[in-house]
């Protein structure tokens, strides 16, 4: 691969072969440098796809990101000489994942402590506390998943 880049204000983090072609990118080393690595022997016809990481860093949602990408035969002695390319892959960004509340996207997460959205509670007194969400957005949402009940803090509270 002889060069690399996407548009501005992100930036390429990584290139890799992918070598099992699952898609995935693993801390194994495929990473690619530039004019020195290069791919597995492939067959005549043959290909191995190039998975690249980008920092979208501040690009505007529904915006475009264009990725350019050059690559040159290293095979010496080739009939046609050595084989050069440069594809392109043009994505649209999305808006990333956004948590909303459940029946009204417009609003932010509901917050609830004993099924109620204000409560007077008194010192000592035993609540659950529940978050209710809806992933609105348009990326995949990993969270972690926690569920307490705590004693209230001493003097009257109100929330």
């Amino acid at each position: 691969m002889t060069r690399v880049d996407v548009t501005a204000p992100a930036t390429v983090d990584g290139a890799y072969f992918d070598i099992d072609g699952n898609g995935v990118v693993k801390n194994s080393g495929s990473k690619i440098t530039l004019n020195e690595d290069k791919s597995p022997q492939l067959q005549p016809g043959g290909c191995v796809a190039v998975l690249l990481v980008i920092k979208t860093n501040d690009v505007a949602p529904h915006s475009t990101v264009t990725m350019n990408l050059a690559v040159r035969s290293n095979a010496a002695n080739a009939a046609n000489g050595r084989g050069e390319d440069i594809g392109t892959i043009i994505n649209t960004v999305g808006e990333g994942p956004r948590l909303t509340d459940p029946n009204n996207p417009n609003l932010q997460p509901s917050n609830l402590i004993d099924g109620k959205s204000e409560v007077v509670l008194s010192s000592g007194a035993i609540f659950t506390n529940s978050t209710e969400f809806k992933r609105s957005g348009d990326a995949d949402l990993r969270l972690p998943s926690d569920t307490q009940r705590t004693a209230a803090p001493p003097g009257p509270t109100r929330r």
